[in-house]
């Protein structure tokens, strides 16, 4: 048993560490202040059960190690890519859907007309952003890899809960439909929820990319072997994308536990509000970076609501165009522009 218990621990990330230990001294606290020895035991035993359970024991078969991962993001691809070649999983078979999905037209993206739309609308939403020259001709070749995965390989989709993985799932089983292809959803958020019913804390991550790549690799060991989606399942999301890409608005958001349209300006008040609260500040008198801007809107919103930093300088350029901002400095990088609050 000791042997077992040393090897869960050892395999811990620094999060799953500081959930555990706060746990131990909250039970700790508990038992201080109401003395309770079969409770106390009692609790122990589960928190020993739950570390276990971290670390599934079974051997990966040959068939979860060629699974093809799907995730949405440079930055959970990467993630992926490095947790899982600790279980041997090669890098290849991570494929990525970069283009942030929770905006912008996403009607018949399986059709080369479908991809020119949305890539023309692209164009204005970064321009002046920092991005790939790659970047907008990136989408049609991501889609072609995920359509010539083999038929019958398993698909491991990667999708937490905010608009853009949640669209990208409903894509993925769009593209495969009347395929033979077993696909498994892993939805951190998911996992994250059962860690705080069971501890009573921890912290929501709005984005796969946010989580370590040990704790990715870890999901994997322990989701790999569960079922594939239904039949019914993958109707109900291909009938999904078929709503969400059928609207024509260009913002989606995440609530009530599935994907809506909203109007482009949303998220207006929310960055006039911290534009308002940094024009009060004495050292931003002569005006704020726009970088920042966005970087403070993004970190209230994090609790509440995914939304990617392209999306907000996108509509601090309409407050701008609207008159709402004002321009005071305009380097050769639109993210350093000095921006000014107009109190009119």
């Amino acid at each position: 048993m000791y042997e077992k218990l040393a090897e869960a621990i050892n395999q811990l990330n620094e999060r799953e560490s500081k959930r555990m230990l706060l746990r131990l001294f909250q039970e700790a606290e508990i038992a201080q202040q109401v003395p309770d020895e079969k409770r106390l035991t009692k609790r122990m035993r589960h928190i020993y059960e739950d570390l276990i359970q971290l670390q599934p024991q079974q051997p990966l078969t040959e068939e979860a190690l060629n699974h093809r991962h799907i995730a949405f993001g440079d930055s959970v691809a990467g993630s992926l890519r490095y947790g899982l070649s600790s279980i041997k999983v090669r890098s290849e078979h991570v494929l990525a859907i970069t283009t942030d999905l929770s905006n912008g037209p996403l009607a018949r993206l399986d059709e080369p007309e479908g991809i020119r739309d949305r890539i023309t609308w692209l164009k204005d939403f970064v321009d002046g952003y920092s991005y790939d020259d790659d970047f907008l001709d990136s989408l049609a070749n991501q889609l072609e890899a995920i359509q010539a995965i083999p038929e019958h390989v398993p698909v491991t989709v990667w999708a937490s809960d905010n608009a853009w993985e949640q669209c990208g799932l409903a894509l993925i089983a769009y593209l495969l439909r009347g395929r033979k292809n077993p696909i498994r959803v892993i939805n951190p958020s998911a996992y994250e929820k059962q860690l705080f019913e069971e501890f009573g804390e921890g912290a929501h991550s709005a984005y796969s990319g946010e989580l370590a790549p040990e704790t990715l690799a870890m999901l994997f060991k322990k989701y790999a072997q569960q079922p594939p989606l239904t039949d019914n399942e993958c109707h109900q999301l291909e009938s999904e994308w078929r709503r969400v890409s059928a609207d024509p608005s260009v913002l989606r958001i995440w609530t009530d536990g599935r994907v809506q349209p909203a109007s482009p300006d949303y998220f207006d008040a929310e960055i006039l509000r911290h534009a308002r609260r940094l024009a009060r500040q004495q050292e931003n008198r002569k005006g704020f970076l726009c970088l920042r801007l966005i970087g403070e809107v993004i970190g209230e919103l994090h609790e509440k609501q995914w939304v990617g930093d392209t999306y907000i300088y996108w509509r601090i350029k309409k407050l701008i165009e609207a008159g709402k901002l004002m321009v005071n400095a305009s380097p050769n990088q639109m993210l350093h522009m000095k921006l000014i609050f107009n109190k009119e």
